[in-house]
């Protein structure tokens, strides 16, 4: 390769889930709850087209079609045009809301978006001005949400391979063995399970989306050199954050003195999250 492949490694949009968490919903918070994983995900392709990656893959669970409706298929219909537009190919495994048949057959995916059959493993040709750069290999999940990961490995003739589902079959440790990195979904918060021989790793959610999902969330940026040695960048797309703090109080503590400490910390960390909504719980 003359220049490093680049990719970007997304999941788990679930664009038919709002957030939750809260009792009651204050008016003014109502929009920004439901509109969190919209913004996530354009942030996600928006990364894409800043990190000028070769492809976008995505690893499952991007939207159960019947319960977000057409909103959601508007975004990505526009999302996945944006990329069609700088030739960036989106390939997509489906996950346990999002098999291939859950599509409306009545709107056409745009040609730069190939979707994984259920049950086997394709491989497809990653090319770059013409030159096949790295196999993009990758299946949905069946059913009942098992994948198969038998039919992933490595290239014959030494091209990087990327596997990419949701999920694998493959036992604790060995998740990245067949291939040289493997594009997990179906795991909200971001983790590396293997690193020898291959690498797997799951993106976790752009978004989270209650106090049982703290901290950032976004997606992957995946930078390979000549020698075939992957690394990973995360990149934060979440607009809502969910924290969880503490804080320690004694029989003598004033009200006005653990007011005064939690405007303290809450100044902290809105220097630490800039931009962000933070949703704090004590």
């Amino acid at each position: 390769m003359t220049q490093p492949l680049r990719l970007v490694h997304a999941s788990d949009f679930h664009l038919e889930r709002p957030l939750y968490g809260l009792a009651e919903i204050p008016d003014h918070l109502r929009e920004l709850l439901v509109e969190a994983p919209y913004h996530a995900a354009e942030q996600v392709f928006e990364t894409a087209l800043a990190e000028d990656v070769d492809a976008v893959v995505l690893a499952g669970d991007v939207l159960d079609v019947d319960r977000a409706g057409p909103p959601a298929i508007v975004l990505l219909l526009d999302q996945f045009a944006r990329l069609g537009e700088r030739d960036i190919p989106i390939y997509w495994a489906g996950g346990s809301v999002d098999g291939p048949d859950t599509w409306p057959r009545s709107v056409s995916l745009p040609k730069n978006v190939h979707v994984f059959p259920v049950g086997r493993v394709e491989s497809l040709d990653l090319t770059r001005a013409g030159t096949t750069v790295a196999r993009v290999q990758g299946t949905s999940c069946r059913d009942d949400g098992s994948v198969d990961a038998k039919g992933f490995h490595r290239d014959a003739h030494g091209l990087f391979t990327i596997g990419v589902a949701h999920g694998t079959s493959d036992s604790a440790g060995h998740e990245g063995d067949r291939v040289h990195y493997m594009a997990l979904g179906g795991r909200h918060q971001q983790q590396t399970v293997d690193t020898e021989p291959g690498i797997a790793h799951y993106c976790g959610t752009p978004q989270g989306r209650g106090p049982s999902e703290p901290g950032p969330h976004g997606c992957t940026v995946v930078t390979v050199d000549d020698t075939r040695i992957a690394k990973t960048k995360f990149v934060a797309t979440d607009t809502v954050r969910w924290i969880d703090q503490s804080m320690e109080v004694t029989a003598t503590t004033k009200q006005e003195q653990l007011h005064d400490r939690m405007v303290e910390r809450l100044e902290k960390l809105q220097a630490q999250h800039p931009g962000i909504d933070l949703l704090v719980r004590w």
